[in-house]
This record gives C-alpha cells, sequence and structure tokens, in this order.
C-alpha cells in the first residue's frame, strides 16, 4: 500500500529568493507569461529560445510587458495585471 505525502504551500506577497527554471519551451513560456504579469521587474535565466517562446514574447508585448532579451536571459517589466491590448491582431502559432 502506498501512502502518499502532502506539502502545504501558504500564499505569500512576495518572493524574496531566485527560482531556476529549466531550459524548456513549456516552463519558458509559463515563466514569460508569469513575468509579463507580474508588478515590476523579473529576470529569467537560461531561457529557452525557439518560435514558441518568441510567440509568446511577441504576444506578452503586445499588451504592455517590456521584454529585453540579454544573453542566456530575459528581463521582463510586467503590467500588474493591467492588460492594454489596445486594437491589435496576434498571429498565435499552434504547435504540439
Amino acid at each position: 500500500m502506498l501512502s502518499s505525502k502532502y506539502l502545504a504551500v501558504n500564499p505569500s506577497n512576495y518572493i524574496l529568493h531566485s527560482a531556476y527554471i529549466p531550459s524548456s519551451k513549456p516552463e519558458t513560456q509559463r515563466a514569460i507569461l508569469a513575468a509579463s504579469l507580474a508588478d515590476g521587474k523579473s529576470i529569467i535565466n537560461n531561457d529557452l529560445r525557439c518560435l514558441e517562446t518568441s510567440t509568446m514574447k511577441e504576444a506578452c508585448r503586445s499588451i504592455g510587458a517590456r521584454i529585453i532579451e540579454e544573453p542566456r536571459r530575459l528581463i521582463i517589466y510586467g503590467t500588474g495585471g493591467k492588460i492594454n491590448p489596445g486594437k491589435k491582431s496576434l498571429m498565435l502559432s499552434v504547435r504540439g
């Protein structure tokens, strides 16, 4: 019989530490989206660069996030949850 152990994670108003995000497509996309919606500056190290993450960056820029691409990292200034799409069309790629 298997026993399960659970870890309770309490909400926090802020994060004081860094998180290492592996260089994978879905994790990079999620990190870009989370940073774009966050308030203030976020740094994503070791981001994966590919068509899908480039598409995510363009989509996040179109809602007001400022994304600076440097070698081996992204600096993202988020919108604080405010989405300002204006009158823009997004051409998004769909891949498996």
